[in-house]
């Protein structure tokens, strides 16, 4: 299931399966221009490089192109502590239970946690929390040449 454009293979199959989980808060594919809800989770790809995959540029034998390593963050945003720990146990959960259909449905493998992070609100007096997970995992760009 190689595509040209992983990138936006990646995060709209992770907002398709946190969307069909219905977690009664908008996910976003990333931050939208006008900020998140504040309650909400936001995809956001941090990090990614290429490597040929085993024989030269094979993927399959009919098949050419690249693995594609991606980490993908996902901000868990709530204005309540209790119910941000509550979402990011969630989207942790529905991930997790995802592998079989990331990898078969999309095309998505070797899926982990890799970053699990509490934040402070952005200024004192504000209830918002952030809770920052990476989730680290590679899919494949076709080569059409």
């Amino acid at each position: 299931m190689p595509t040209t454009t992983p990138r936006q293979g990646v995060r709209a199959a992770f907002k398709n399966i946190l969307d069909a989980a219905e977690l009664d808060v908008p996910v976003y594919e990333r931050m939208p221009y006008g900020g998140a809800e504040q309650n909400s989770v936001v995809l956001t790809i941090v990090s990614g490089t290429s490597q040929r995959p085993a024989i030269g540029n094979r993927i399959t034998s009919t098949e050419k192109g690249l693995e594609e390593h991606y980490r993908l963050q996902v901000d868990c945003y709530h204005n309540d502590q209790t119910e941000a720990d509550k979402l990011a146990d969630a989207v942790e959960q529905i991930i997790m239970e995802a592998q079989d259909d990331l990898e078969e449905t999309y095309g998505i493998f070797d899926v982990k946690k890799v970053v699990d992070i509490d934040t402070l609100p952005p200024a004192s007096h504000l209830r918002e929390t952030r809770i920052l997970m990476d989730f680290q995992f590679y899919t494949h760009r076709e080569l059409t040449a």
